[in-house]
């Protein structure tokens, strides 16, 4: 079995090649004097109502960089997409960093009967016990 390591392909979708290198070099360069660049993206989930009244919002800043787990016989395949730039890293080092796995949690559909709004329900669970967890460590 092939070792998988993490990469972290750029510049997405670049134009002609020469316009590409340049501009992966300069992202390079950035990587090289300020690190990995954090990316805020704020995300909104909405959970569906079974009465009809307007959905219940979830929204969620979170600020990512994005490595994609591959084995180094994927990679060429990888890079046409995303860029012919690659940071590769050891599972160990970016744990190590402080990185951990995504998850996705689909938008629950408009019909709401294949299951979708599930994730968001979980997802609004756990942030109701968050916000219970904060307020009783503010009383403490």
């Amino acid at each position: 079995m092939q070792e998988r390591y993490f990469y972290h392909c750029f510049p997405r979708r670049g134009g002609e090649l020469p316009q590409a290198i340049e501009k992966g070099c300069q992202i390079l360069t950035t990587i090289r004097d300020l690190g990995l660049v954090l990316m805020p993206e704020i995300i909104e989930w909405n959970q569906p109502s079974a009465d009809g009244a307007p959905p219940r919002v979830f929204p969620v800043l979170q600020k990512r960089v994005c490595f994609t787990e591959l084995n180094s016989d994927e990679l060429p395949q990888h890079t046409e997409k995303f860029g012919q730039f690659a940071l590769e890293f050891d599972t160990n080092t970016l744990r190590s960093l402080g990185a951990i796995p995504v998850f996705y949690i689909p938008q629950p559909t408009a019909k709401g009967d294949d299951g979708n709004a599930l994730g968001v329900a979980l997802l609004g669970i756990a942030m109701d016990a968050n916000a219970i967890i904060q307020r009783l460590a503010y009383l403490d």
